[in-house]
């Protein structure tokens, strides 16, 4: 899976595209989730000192060279082509923690960035933000068709500090390598909308 996003800090175009996952790399995804969550264990409850900070610092790097190996190689065409984990914390007291398993190529936040995962990823996660934010609140879709299509999954895959609120869906012609295509105009923001994008996007 691929997700790109083009834009200001405000607002950005959004693109999901779907592709097929090889079934060898099922074995790499089962090892890689058992280490995440190990290290989602280790530092739920910790008192994030800078030493633990340190730690689990190291703990980021190990999960994105296991994640680079079960991804394989990504030809970026422009852009930042060197990656760094999607994950940016393991402790869930962090306002950032939750974050799809993936690299992210580009600088972490809401503007510039690129988000290579796949589906064996994306359906483990998915399963595990199915009631994120409690009951009462919106569930999340299981299949990636349908969280693709929803807020949420941004705010809680790759978001930072703001909820993300759909402008406009505009038309994207998918590839004939993947399953689907979406693409959205957004706006992030901390409080309720909606809002309009920048006139300079």
């Amino acid at each position: 899976m691929h997700m790109s996003k083009l834009g200001a800090a405000a607002a950005a175009l959004a693109i999901v595209v779907g592709l097929p996952l090889a079934a060898s790399a099922t074995l790499q995804e089962d090892a890689y989730i058992a280490a995440r969550d190990k290290y989602l264990k280790r530092f739920d409850k910790a008192d994030i000192n800078d030493a633990m900070q340190k730690e689990m610092d190291r703990a980021l790097v190990d999960l994105q060279d296991k994640v680079a190996a079960v991804i394989g190689p990504v030809a970026l065409k422009g852009g930042d082509t060197k990656p760094h984990n999607n994950l940016d914390t393991l402790s869930s007291g962090d306002d950032t923690f939750g974050h799809l398993d993936g690299l992210a190529f580009g600088p972490p936040g809401n503007e510039r960035m690129t988000l290579v995962s796949t589906d064996g990823l994306l359906k483990n996660w998915l399963a595990h933000h199915k009631t994120w934010w409690g009951k009462g609140e919106a569930q999340m879709p299981q299949t990636a068709a349908g969280a693709l299509k929803t807020e949420g999954f941004y705010t809680q895959a790759i978001g930072f500090d703001a909820a993300f609120q759909f402008y406009a869906e505009l038309p994207v012609a998918k590839p004939a390598s993947a399953s689907f295509a979406v693409s959205y105009l957004y706006v992030t923001a901390q409080d309720i909308g909606p809002w309009k994008p920048p006139r300079s996007l």
